[in-house]
């Protein structure tokens, strides 16, 4: 039996491990989050820990302009841009990376103001298909990030086109966990629910109106790798929920280029994304919060939420020494 290799040391800055406070927040939330929605959000967070600032994007994003393109990159380093609608038909081909045009012009929009605040290296949490915009942010300027909270992040896990995907779903039993999620707790709210008409006014007024389909196209592991491999890089955690059908801890572990890309993983007991949850928000602000012992192996760093079966956490934990 071969000798079993040694779990590879994890590059990011271990000295990021302190308290908050006095620092300032970025948070965007992906689809139907508004600049209202996300300053919600981002307040909240900042009454959990103590931040002095929000920063996030508005509605002066929410022309897609010439974005609906994607940036298709190969390993022999050649690029081709495609139009959305071509490039859905095209996502089993063999490019290492894919993203959006949106996200591209969002992550410059991003830097900008980050840099206009004098924030100095800012905490961040990028949820859904906000990782893409927060990935392509920090690939540009690593500096500028200090902890970050990938939230049920879309841009990690590479899709295959939609038919594709959809037979995976039923193949594999995944699909059953639409209608599971009826089944969980409801949990209390920070923000009021909106009416079916609110809801359509605000998705109207993102970023995702014009490019939903954004969500479904990128793919940005190797970028992640670069990312966590660079010195003094930004401490990247993920929290992601056992019933995502999308986005699953398996699904995204299986996905990274190498599993010790991220600090940590934390499988939540909630549905896709914070949506107005309190307890969600806490789970982000406790992975905020709470130091890293980079001492420890990879696996004992994972955390999981009340709720969470034994058996589950085991498949997790079989996924990650798969991956080492």
């Amino acid at each position: 039996m071969p000798e079993k290799t040694e779990e590879p040391v994890y590059t990011q800055n271990t000295a990021y491990n302190t308290e908050p406070a006095a620092r300032s927040i970025v948070f965007l939330g992906g689809m139907n989050y508004d600049e209202a929605r996300n300053i919600e959000s981002g307040k909240m967070l900042m009454e959990l820990l103590g931040y002095n600032l929000v920063i996030t994007l508005g509605e002066e994003s929410s022309n897609p302009k010439n974005d609906d393109t994607v940036i298709f990159e190969y390993a022999d380093g050649i690029q081709q841009e495609l139009p959305t609608k071509l490039a859905m038909k095209q996502l089993d081909d063999d490019a290492v990376q894919r993203y959006t045009k949106l996200h591209e012009r969002r992550a410059r929009e991003l830097i900008a103001r980050i840099e206009s605040s004098s924030a100095g290296p800012v905490d961040a949490v990028f949820q859904s298909v906000d990782t893409s915009t927060g990935i392509l942010a920090m690939h540009e300027r690593p500096d500028l990030f200090r902890r970050v909270v990938l939230l049920d992040p879309s841009s990690i896990v590479k899709h295959p086109t939609p038919k594709k995907f959809f037979r995976d779903l039923v193949s594999t039993g995944r699909i059953r966990t639409l209608f599971s999620r009826k089944d969980l707790p409801t949990s209390s709210r920070y923000e009021t629910p909106l009416s079916r008409y609110q809801h359509l006014q605000r998705m109207k007024k993102t970023a995702r109106f014009g490019n939903m389909r954004a969500t479904y196209l990128s793919y940005q592991a190797k970028m992640l790798h670069e990312i966590a491999s660079a010195k003094n890089a930004p401490m990247i955690s993920v929290i992601t929920s056992e019933f995502d059908h999308a986005y699953s801890p398996e699904h995204i572990l299986e996905s990274l280029q190498d599993v010790t890309d991220i600090a940590t993983l934390f499988v939540s007991h909630a549905r896709h994304g914070i949506g107005g949850k309190l307890s969600k928000l806490q789970d982000v602000a406790a992975i905020l919060q709470e130091p890293i012992d980079f001492n420890l192996p990879l696996e004992k760093r994972f955390k999981f939420a009340a709720g969470v079966t034994e058996a589950y956490r085991d498949r997790i934990i079989k996924t990650l020494r798969n991956r080492l």
